[in-house]
């Protein structure tokens, strides 16, 4: 849907861009975020003359770093103790260099 979309704005405008170089192009732009001393500090980073002719041409606002919803967090899972590899092994009869 979003790819019919794009390439319909594409043609209207006569830009030789596929939906998919455009998409690959906007992806260069990130959002951070940053807490420094508990604060939590938003921004994205420095966006090209490139990105925001393409924008304006395209009728797409810029990114709003406040406006991005919270980024995903991925948390580690953590094997409990008695699966953890090598937790229970007793090494101490094993020979060291020779």
């Amino acid at each position: 849907m979003l790819h019919r979309h794009l390439r319909a704005r594409l043609r209207a405008r006569q830009r030789p861009e596929s939906p998919e170089r455009v998409l690959q192009q906007l992806r260069r732009i990130q959002a951070h975020q940053v807490t420094v001393d508990g604060t939590l500090h938003h921004a994205t980073s420095a966006i090209s003359a490139e990105h925001r002719e393409l924008c304006e041409q395209l009728d797409l606002s810029l990114p709003d770093a406040q406006a991005l919803p919270p980024p995903r967090t991925r948390q580690r899972r953590r094997q409990p103790p008695s699966t953890r590899v090598g937790a229970d092994v007793d090494l101490s009869h094993m020979p060291i260099g020779d």
